[in-house]
């Protein structure tokens, strides 16, 4: 709980040690702070999917790229076709951070604060989530990404769409 978070005045980067037995209230922290980024200023802003597209399906046509987890057994053709279709149009684009993982995040006297990304951009939140939830599930566990959605809509977050969501899983993963 955010709350707790303050409440206990956790201090460090998220993905050190001494958060692994308990990473909950990093989790939830997480999900607050994204829901508030996702709440900022869109003016200006590019979106950052086509670009990230377009180096998806190059590293698809170089035969040694490695597909990565879990697509590895799916055909190259068929991620083609997925990722050149683009994400399903069910979401509003948002201010994105650009890399919300459980590296980027530290906790400032219980304050979540995520490193400032290069430029933010312009992209429905699904794209955000998508980073983030990976990398949750990859630093702490699966288990811990429902905590995450929970504090992300508590605190202002929209719930996101699981067709979107999906979809940015997918190119999350050719990052």
């Amino acid at each position: 709980m955010p709350g707790d978070a303050r409440r206990l005045r956790l201090h460090g980067r998220a993905d050190e040690a001494q958060f692994a037995q308990n990473p909950l209230p990093v989790v939830e922290a997480m999900g607050e702070a994204l829901a508030a980024w996702h709440g900022g200023q869109t003016s200006s802003l590019t979106p950052r999917t086509p670009m990230e597209i377009r180096n998806a399906l190059a590293l698809l046509d170089e035969e040694s790229a490695v597909i990565p987890s879990p697509y590895e057994r799916v055909s190259r053709p068929t991620l083609r076709t997925a990722l050149s279709s683009g994400p399903p149009a069910n979401s509003a684009a948002v201010c994105t951070h650009g890399a919300p993982i459980v590296a980027a995040a530290f906790l400032d006297r219980g304050v979540l604060r995520w490193d400032t990304p290069s430029e933010p951009g312009l992209d429905p939140a699904e794209r955000d989530l998508a980073i983030a939830l990976r990398s949750i599930a990859e630093t702490f566990s699966p288990e811990a990404t429902r905590t995450f959605i929970d504090a992300y809509t508590t605190y202002g977050g929209q719930l996101p769409d699981a067709a979107t969501l999906d979809w940015y899983a997918l190119l999350a993963a050719f990052r």
